[in-house]
């Protein structure tokens, strides 16, 4: 099974675990999907946007370590509600880069994101 290409995102308030569950993320995905690419978004659905997302397949164990460690959200967070008008952009990005699986680290409303997205994509026929 491909999981094709990753993309993570964080929003929401910062809590102690934050850092922690990207972290233990990027370390899975580096193990299981060797072949597949890892991005962040910045400040989360701002960032994907915007177009503000970066490879980070590729950083080093101490990174991840440091990151897992560090106080406040290591990719930058938003509390900016996913509008209707959002998601042809955002699939088009996903698209592009070939994402096929999509991480929110957050609370409630992040929750709420990833089921819109994930209906989204059902409704649309995109592999997500």
């Amino acid at each position: 099974m491909s999981l094709g290409n990753i993309l993570i995102m964080q929003s929401g308030g910062c809590t102690a675990v934050i850092n922690q569950s990207l972290a233990g993320i990027i370390t899975s995905y580096q193990n299981i999907a060797p072949k597949s690419r890892i991005y962040g978004a910045d400040h989360g659905i701002e960032g994907i946007l915007s177009g503000n997302i970066h490879d980070i397949t590729d950083i080093s164990s101490e990174g991840i370590k440091s990151v897992g460690s560090s106080p406040g959200s290591a990719l930058g967070s938003t509390r900016r509600k996913l509008l209707p008008t959002d998601t042809v952009t955002i699939f088009n990005l996903l698209d592009r880069h070939k994402i096929q699986t999509f991480h929110i680290i957050g609370g409630n409303d992040s929750a709420t994101t990833g089921l819109t997205f994930q209906k989204e994509a059902e409704s649309i026929g995109y592999k997500l």
